[in-house]
């Protein structure tokens, strides 16, 4: 009894952690793609700096 609950209890750790994972792979990917937008409407500037 005491097994399985650790087992049950390990694996919904497990599927918190992956989810937690996911939301904040999901929340750095929206912010970065924001930065890249920012960063994309500077873009000719820089490109005629190293030009």
């Amino acid at each position: 009894m005491t097994t399985l609950t650790y087992i049950l209890l390990t694996c919904a750790g497990i599927a918190i952690v992956l989810c937690l994972v996911q939301g904040i792979g999901m929340i750095w990917n929206w912010w970065a793609m924001r930065r890249l937008n920012q960063d994309n409407q500077k873009l000719p500037f820089y490109v005629r700096r190293i030009r």
